[in-house]
């Protein structure tokens, strides 16, 4: 009897899918909370509508389309998670520099 594989929302991330722009949003489907950010296996549902937070519309600052397996590793315009951001020693909004 084959499993069926759950659908991934915004807190599941699968070991080996390919990092999602954290600017990347969708809305559209039961499991995926509006205005929160996606995962690559996000992009499977073909009921979602997807937006880039920088534009606020279907397409990025590169005026490509936005979805979850385009805005990856490699597009000009891709931001990747924030806990993978190097830590540059700069001050991050909200810190106190002083």
């Amino acid at each position: 009897m084959a499993q069926r594989e759950e659908r991934s929302g915004s807190a599941r991330e699968t070991a080996g899918d390919p990092p999602v722009c954290r600017r990347l949003r969708g809305k559209g489907s039961p499991g995926v909370p509006y205005d929160d950010a996606v995962t690559w296996r996000t992009g499977n549902d073909p009921s979602l509508v997807f937006w880039c937070t920088l534009t606020a519309e279907p397409l990025g600052p590169d005026d490509g389309f936005v979805h979850p397996h385009a805005c990856v590793l490699g597009r000009a315009c891709f931001a990747g998670p924030v806990d993978a951001a190097p830590d540059d020693g700069a001050p991050t909004c909200g810190e106190d520099d002083g």
